[in-house]
């Protein structure tokens, strides 16, 4: 013997309501989910042209370096390597510019020599100077004591003569 009970209708009716309820309530949670969610995509979205724009400027000014990489028989594989490129130009400019360096250095030196060998003979033609003006004083000094004498000489010598003369 089976018992079946007897359920009312509108037992039915609720569970279909709370049913629907529960379905509404889920459909209103999900479309504040998928806004919240459209707005972060949108968001990444935008994120992510912005970051191409970047990236696009990268490339282009890569484009032009490998331009000028490629005019001088280099390649450009990783940015590492674009330092690398770099360095060795310069390696190489500095090489082609080394007997040059070495001329700059050798005249340098060759400029240095002459310039002391001028200071030397403005020393001396100084010390010339000043041991002429030394011996024209003493010449001055000779002379002007050499004509006292000479006029002493000369005084005395009248006043011996004009003793002795009657």
């Amino acid at each position: 013997m089976s018992i079946w009970r007897v359920v009312p209708a509108d037992w039915f009716a609720l569970q279909d309501e709370n049913a629907c309820n529960n379905a509404l309530r889920s459909i209103q949670e999900n479309a504040a989910e998928v806004k919240s969610e459209k707005k972060k995509a949108d968001r990444y979205e935008e994120e992510l042209q912005r970051e191409e724009k970047v990236l696009e400027g990268v490339r282009n000014s890569l484009k032009g370096m490998s331009i000028f990489l490629s005019s001088r028989s280099c390649a450009l594989i990783g940015p590492a390597d674009r330092t690398r490129v770099f360095r060795d130009w310069i390696e190489q400019k500095q090489k082609e510019l080394q007997p040059w360096k070495m001329k700059i250095y050798q005249t340098q030196a060759d400029v240095d020599v002459k310039t002391s060998e001028h200071d030397m003979l403005i020393e001396k033609a100084e010390a010339v100077k000043q041991a002429n003006a030394e011996a024209l004083e003493a010449l001055e000094t000779a002379e002007s004591n050499q004509k006292a004498k000479v006029c002493l000489f000369s005084w005395s010598s009248h006043i011996v003569c004009s003793l002795t003369m009657p």
